[in-house]
């Protein structure tokens, strides 16, 4: 969700309680939060830049990460265009 100000609102759930972790790969900056099993983010970003998102467990396992494009519906990648 587009909040103005080159601002935009992440939200979701993870499968186990951890931290999230979200990365803009244009700028290089990113925010984490956790640990938790539903996040609502704040991030930097502008239409079109692509974010990395994983969660990391206290334990260390860490999960896939995943790409997606601020202002697309879809994931980037084999299963998401």
């Amino acid at each position: 969700m587009d909040l103005g100000n080159g601002s935009f609102r992440l939200t979701g759930s993870l499968p186990v309680f951890a931290t999230v972790f979200v990365r803009n790969q244009r700028t290089a900056e990113g925010i984490f939060k956790g640990p938790l099993n539903q996040y609502d983010l704040t991030v930097a970003a502008r239409g079109g830049d692509t974010m990395i998102l994983w969660y990391q467990t206290d334990g260390g396992d860490e999960s896939a990460p995943i790409a997606f494009e601020i202002d697309r519906l879809t994931q980037i990648g084999p299963d998401g265009g």
